[in-house]
């Protein structure tokens, strides 16, 4: 997801879908880039 789409649909989204919205961006970015989070380096 690209930065635009994630404010796009945080403008069209209701106020309690904020956090799920920036959650699924930050996924997207995650997945994209394939480096170690936090939790995969404490083996969480």
């Amino acid at each position: 997801m690209r930065y635009d789409d994630f404010l796009e649909r945080k403008r069209n989204a209701p106020q309690d879908e904020y956090f799920d919205i920036g959650a699924r961006y930050c996924q997207d970015k995650e997945d994209e880039l394939d480096v170690p989070t936090l939790f995969d380096l404490k083996g969480i």
